[in-house]
C-alpha cells in the first residue's frame, strides 16, 4: 500500500513569518483566494500543482520535546 502525503502541518509561534521563510525556500505559493496575513492563527502554502500543502499553526506553548510537525494523508 502506497502512502500519499497531502499536507504537512507545523506548530509554531509565528505562522506568517515561518510561512514566508518556507515560501522562499520551496517556491510554494499562498492560496490566491485566501492569502496569509501577519497575526492570523494559521498560514497555508500550496505546491504549484496543488498536490501538497504546508500549514503553519500558532500554538501558545513553547516546544518542550515531541514533534512540532504532523503529516496528513
Amino acid at each position: 500500500m502506497a502512502v500519499h502525503i497531502k499536507s504537512i502541518t507545523f506548530d509554531c509561534a509565528d505562522p506568517y513569518r515561518l510561512a514566508q521563510f518556507w515560501r522562499q525556500l520551496t517556491g510554494f505559493s499562498e492560496d490566491p483566494d485566501n492569502g496569509n496575513a501577519s497575526g492570523d492563527p494559521g498560514a497555508l502554502l500550496l505546491s504549484a500543482d496543488g498536490s501538497l500543502a504546508l500549514l503553519f499553526v500558532a500554538v501558545p506553548e513553547p516546544k518542550h520535546g515531541g514533534r512540532p510537525v504532523n503529516t496528513g494523508r
